[in-house]
């Protein structure tokens, strides 16, 4: 996890270096059986091919970090995988496809714990709940449907985020 973060602090000024780091982490990730660590830095990979316009790869590694997250039985990270995923495809122009992932992965953090589990330093559920919600109303107002959109970006505003 520490690799994945040191990527996370790399990926907007040294993007090859925090690919690489990803690269090193899904390994080490991978080697040691610790399938939540393989997707975490599955989904940063995403991240970084995403801010570098890489889409396809970026996709390519979110679906992954998604497939793994729920066969480990993952559902925070299988959450997050799909909000990564949404985000691209709303780069994309793809609302609909990303409006799909979104709402899937809010239903899945609505049955999260508002509390953090083990190994976490807050909960996924309330810490990024403004950014999700804001997310879908972006989406929603690309699509043309503004109650829907206002009514999400109204949530988001009475909502934390963190990061």
């Amino acid at each position: 996890l520490l690799l994945t973060e040191l990527a996370a602090n790399y990926q907007f000024f040294k993007a090859d270096t925090a690919l690489v780091l990803c690269r090193e982490a899904i390994e080490l990730a991978a080697r040691n059986q610790f399938p939540k660590g393989q997707v975490g830095a599955l989904t940063r990979l995403g991240e970084v091919y995403r801010l570098r316009g890489e889409f396809p790869q970026a996709l390519e590694a979110h679906f992954h970090a998604l497939q793994l997250s729920r066969q480990a039985g993952e559902s925070s990270e299988e959450a997050n995988a799909l909000s990564f995923a949404a985000i691209v495809y709303l780069e994309l122009g793809e609302y609909r496809q990303a409006l799909n992932y979104l709402l899937r992965s809010e239903t899945l953090y609505r049955d999260l714990p508002a509390e953090p589990t083990e190994g976490e330093l807050f909960s996924r559920k309330l810490a990024y709940a403004g950014f999700r919600l804001s997310n879908i109303g972006e989406a929603y107002e690309k699509l043309g449907e503004l109650d829907s959109a206002l009514a999400f970006q109204k949530q988001a505003l009475g909502q934390p985020s963190r990061g």
